[in-house]
């Protein structure tokens, strides 16, 4: 079965293609699931390693937002790059040797088959969670193939449209000034009214309305507001299956000493301290983060600093990533995939503009939105068949008379706001996967080097061959979430062994090598062995022969 780099997977389509992989690489893949999903799917993991034996892990996740489907397509990609390598190259082969690699491409399993096969947006779970409203739900009034928006004008609607272009509309804000003149919509996705009264122009907003990425246990609130303007972090934290199933699955866990979470769509690796600047985060750690994020940004141009503005010093209450490094100390990235800005600027623009690839920022300026619409548009037009954009055109609705139908395509399968053209995934997937293995790489990883006995010394050598430290993170071993491990010498005998020393590792930062000694109480023994254990060492051994 052929791996499909630039296809957005089904979800019996990607259990085939693990299945597959699973069969064909048995000595390096293992197929599972974490736990169901609200419809009773299992939610498939994929364990990656050569060898036996206990070691660090280093944990890959998608589609925790089930519309941002190109995070799994990065995921996907990465298991495949790994398995077919995993023979003939030597750092993947050493990668593989030394850590596993837990790969969840899919979390929210059930919505995001829903997002790819109707004209329905979920975010997260297909548990129902808000009431059902009366109103428009989305589907393609004007047969043009796609879901777009309507609008009408109205003195009083939440949206007015910019002097510079007619086709761009701005969201009026509480308190928020209009500029003189300014025509005034209602808008709304395109789509038909259901309900009991008489039709009126308001959309019926999804009732499956928890944010997955809002309802984890760090910094929860209940009333953080999600993309429908409700609340959506759940009456408790782990409310969704999904989101529990992961987080149950990361406490059952502790090997796991780095994880990258992947979205869609602004083009930014956001390390956990850029959602908590109300918080005091270690040094060590966000210095370490950030130029590693910047090393590994350098083919895509993603911005790693200042990604939110100085406001936002809270954007995402009850994060994931922020979850693991705040709770647990695990060093975790939140990796937005692409961006519709990446289709028509390169990197040089990107650096000196210095400003988020999300597509469209309501804190940027009119004229800077403007200018990003319409090269937007020029590209779809010349490059993308229209399929993109459509200009605001006059349509008279069965139900509402004279309205607009246009704007940017408005669901989340493929060739949207949420992900990217077929085209162009293969070339994103491709660039995450290096950002996947130079995270991998950095993870803290505790080796034993070596192991002698010289009468009654007993040294060795120990070495983290990472870039963190090898409690996981500085703030692990502030927080007490990590400990740094233990060394245990023995000494054998005719098959009988005798602890002789049993002592704490210190901390070992990256790249260190630690060269330790210890006095042995007793000697005479035809062998002695030295034993590390850790979170970032798994269990390694040596033998000494006298």
């Amino acid at each position: 079965m052929n791996f499909n780099p630039s296809h957005y997977y089904l979800y019996d389509e990607i259990l085939e293609l693990l299945t597959f992989w699973a069969s064909k690489y048995p000595e390096v893949c293992t197929l599972g699931s974490i736990g169901k999903s609200y419809e009773g799917r299992d939610i498939p993991l994929v364990s990656l390693t050569i060898g036996q034996g206990k070691k660090p892990a280093v944990l890959l996740t998608g589609n925790i937002h089930s519309a941002e489907l190109m995070s799994s397509c990065a995921v996907l990609y990465t298991i495949n790059e790994l398995l077919e390598h995993s023979a003939t190259d030597e750092q993947i082969k050493t990668l593989l040797t030394d850590k596993v690699i837990y790969c969840i491409p899919r979390i929210n399993v059930d919505a995001a088959e829903m997002n790819l096969t109707t004209d329905e947006f979920y975010r997260g779970s297909r548990r129902p969670f808000h009431e059902k409203e009366d109103g428009v739900r989305r589907a393609d009034v004007d047969g043009d193939g796609a879901v777009r928006y309507m609008r009408r004008l109205n003195p009083e609607g939440s949206f007015y449209a910019s002097k510079l272009d007619n086709n761009v509309l701005f969201r009026i804000w509480p308190g928020m000034p209009v500029p003189d003149g300014a025509l005034r919509y209602d808008l709304i996705p395109e789509g038909f009214y259901q309900g009991s009264s008489e039709p009126a122009f308001v959309e019926s907003r999804c009732e499956c309305d928890i944010d997955p990425n809002r309802s984890f246990p760090f910094d929860w609130k209940k009333d953080a507001i999600g993309v429908t303007l409700r609340p959506s972090g759940g009456d408790y934290p782990l409310m969704d299956c999904e989101t529990r199933a992961l987080a149950y699955f990361v406490l059952a866990h502790p090997e796991i000493v780095m994880a990258v979470d992947t979205h869609s769509n602004m083009g930014t690796h956001i390390a956990p301290m850029e959602f908590c600047k109300h918080l005091e985060s270690n040094k060590e750690d966000s210095d370490l983060m950030y130029n590693l994020g910047e090393e590994l940004a350098r083919e895509s141009g993603y911005q790693v600093r200042d990604i939110f503005p100085v406001e936002a010093v809270r954007p995402a209450p009850g994060s994931y990533t922020t979850w693991l490094y705040y709770e647990l100390g695990i060093p975790a990235w939140c990796s937005e995939l692409g961006s519709l800005k990446q289709l028509y600027t390169n990197k040089e623009e990107q650096a000196e503009e210095h400003k988020s690839m999300m597509w469209m920022n309501e804190l940027s300026s009119e004229e800077e939105v403007v200018h990003h619409h319409q090269r937007l548009v020029k590209w779809d037009e010349e490059h993308n068949a229209d399929r993109l954009f459509m200009k605001w055109h006059n349509y008279v609705h069965p139900q509402f008379g004279q309205i607009e139908i246009g704007g940017w395509k408005n669901s989340s399968d493929t060739n949207t706001i949420w992900n990217l053209p077929e085209d162009y995934v293969e070339n994103e997937s491709r660039m995450q996967y290096h950002f996947y293995l130079g995270n991998i790489a950095a993870a803290a990883n505790i080796k034993l080097k070596s192991f002698s006995v010289d009468g009654s010394t007993a040294t060795s050598e120990i070495e983290n061959v990472g870039l963190f430290p090898s409690t996981k993170s500085f703030h692990a071993h502030q927080s007490g979430a990590c400990g740094t491990g233990m060394v245990q010498v023995s000494g054998i005998s005719q098959g009988c062994k005798d602890m002789l020393i049993r002592e704490a590792l210190p901390v070992i930062n990256g790249k260190q090598v630690l060269k330790a000694s210890w006095s042995l109480p007793k000697t005479g023994y035809s062998s002695y062995e030295i034993l590390i254990e850790s979170e970032t060492a798994g269990i390694q051994s040596l033998i000494f022969d006298t």
